[in-house]
């Protein structure tokens, strides 16, 4: 996917031109804001620590396109991607608290990453401004057609009776489905062999071969395989059943304690923002996530939409790290 930053256009043109997701580059510098204009007065810079066309980028161009209309200023989508989201996160926590430069919040990078990386270069929890949540995603245990099992409980007598012979797929070490199998391991004593790959879609490749059998993937992504009977839905991570797959129990239902595992994208920026520009953001973003096609288009690749205030976000990003750090510390996961 190569993309580019038009030249040459309007303010109208280039709000075109975003709506069909074809801005990439870099916003004006903040410095050049003069103090006394309205906020915005200028295109925004959105930070996107992924790849384009990864989740957290689809989420960006989809309530980034949206915001630019309320704002009346282009939000220029700006690809940042490098180690599990650091990378384009440390530019957010380096930018000017202007609301000229704005972030991705993602699960990863602030709950799962403080306790993967031994060096982070920037606090999760000082360094960012908690604009608000975006999106939700659950994801769904699945196996192999040909395992024989048909419910998580059979999933466990089968992992106990042939201990360290699943293999279990994940997209990379420090991954939510490594992470989530883990807990399913602490939870359960079971043990499966883990096998990381570089990226979901090599993840797949393998487990619809049968060279793995067993993994943890967004809902949206399985669904496909599911139909065609070359996969089999257990169990689903959220709270509550997908509305995708009615049928499947929540791990919760289906016999395991506590086990949730949810994850989120959001808005941030950079630390000491101001109130004003925070809540008027925070108001903007709020009436995109309750519009029926905002709710429509993020169910479409696999997230729900997740309303709520700034300090709602701030709240959730604080439980899920005190949650996960003792998971991910038992797991022994490092990546430095």
């Amino acid at each position: 996917m190569h993309e580019s930053f038009p030249t040459g256009l309007n303010r109208r043109t280039m709000v075109a031109a975003l709506a069909s997701g074809g801005l990439l580059g870099l916003g004006a510098s903040p410095l050049a804001q003069a103090a006394d204009a309205p906020y915005p007065s200028k295109p925004i810079r959105l930070i996107a620590g992924f790849i384009p066309g990864s989740a957290v980028d689809t989420v960006a161009r989809l309530v980034g396109n949206q915001l630019s209309v309320e704002l009346k200023q282009p939000i220029v989508v700006d690809n940042k991607p490098g180690a599990g989201g650091n990378i384009g996160a440390q530019q957010v926590a380096q930018a000017a608290p202007d609301g000229y430069t704005l972030g991705m919040g993602v699960f990863g990078v602030h709950v799962i990453n403080p306790h993967l990386f031994k060096n982070m270069p920037f606090d999760v929890n000082k360094d960012f401004t908690p604009i608000g949540c975006l999106a939700t995603a659950i994801q769904v245990l699945v196996v192999n057609a040909k395992l024989p099992v048909h419910s998580v409980q059979e999933l466990i007598t089968y992992a106990k009776a042939h201990p360290g012979e699943l293999n279990f797929a994940t997209p990379g070490n420090g991954s939510t489905g490594q992470l989530a199998e883990s807990m399913l391991e602490m939870k359960t004593g079971i043990k499966m062999t883990t096998v990381p790959f570089n990226g979901a879609a090599a993840e797949r490749t393998s487990l619809l071969a049968g060279d793995t059998q067993v993994t943890f993937e967004l809902v949206t992504t399985m669904v496909p395989h599911l139909k065609s009977g070359a996969l089999r839905a257990l169990a689903v991570t959220g709270t509550e059943r997908s509305p995708v797959l009615p049928d499947v129990p929540t791990m919760i239902e289906a016999g395991i304690k506590d086990f949730e595992v949810t994850t989120w994208i959001g808005l941030v920026g950079p630390a000491h923002m101001p109130a004003p520009i925070v809540a008027q953001l925070s108001k903007a973003v709020n009436e995109i996530l309750a519009r029926p096609a905002t709710i429509k288009a993020l169910q479409d690749v696999g997230t729900s939409a997740a309303p709520g205030s700034p300090e709602d976000f701030r709240q959730r990003m604080q439980r899920d790290q005190a949650r996960w750090g003792p998971i991910i510390e038992k797991s022994g996961t490092k990546l430095d």
